[in-house]
């Protein structure tokens, strides 16, 4: 008998869809090998694809893996179906904060930034605790929006948090004082942050050029 390898358990399911098919896999199959199909799901063009996975996916019975659901949402957030990646998350046991953090990347990625918000602070409330990605991606939408206040109260909490120092969490605050065109609080982050955690991207450091330049009356 050949050697059974992920691919090739993984097209026989395709070819079958039995649930006996599904039970081989479950013990044959990797996770890895799921998630990196599923990565490939990344637009609208993909989302039958990715329907269709993610029932097979059903069948293996690794529907329920964290990891699996969050490369779900994933792939439904970036395909354009919101409905579906709330519906996979609604349906976790148990949520965590990569969960989280991934329906609030979906939302934002659809423009629901209301959405977003609003899982954040439900996520919150709920006593669970946030990361640095959390607030970062909760930032950069408060720079889409031109949200200060919103930001302020962000940064407030991120210095509460201890997640200044995290150069993903200073970076999207120093972003978003910039969209939001606060010149004086963007150079006073800028001059605090020790020297190990300038690592900006050129983008950001342009911004601030821009904008110093401008409240400056050269443009």
């Amino acid at each position: 008998m050949p050697e059974r390898t992920s691919t090739s358990v993984s097209t026989y399911l395709c070819e079958t869809g039995t649930r006996e098919n599904g039970d081989y896999v479950r013990n044959d199959l990797d996770i890895s090998h799921l998630i990196s199909i599923l990565k490939y799901c990344d637009g609208e063009g993909c989302l039958e694809f990715g329907r269709t996975y993610h029932g097979l996916i059903a069948k293996t019975g690794l529907d329920g893996d964290e990891f699996v659901n969050t490369n779900l949402i994933d792939m439904y957030a970036k395909c354009g179906d919101i409905n579906s990646a709330v519906m996979v998350f609604n349906q976790m046991p148990r949520l965590n904060v990569a969960l989280c953090n991934c329906l609030i990347s979906g939302y934002a990625n659809c423009g629901l930034f209301q959405e977003a918000f609003r899982l954040f602070m439900n996520y919150e409330s709920w006593g669970n605790k946030l990361n640095s990605y959390t607030y970062s991606f909760m930032l950069a939408i408060c720079g889409i929006l031109s949200a200060i206040e919103e930001g302020k109260q962000l940064h407030a909490q991120v210095v509460k948090m201890e997640y200044l120092s995290e150069t993903i969490v200073s970076n999207a605050l120093l972003t978003m004082y910039c969209k939001c065109e606060v010149l004086a609080d963007a150079k006073s982050l800028f001059e605090w942050l020790p020297q190990r955690n300038i690592v900006y991207s050129q983008n950001i450091l342009l911004l601030l050029l821009l904008l110093l330049l401008r409240y400056s009356g050269v443009f």
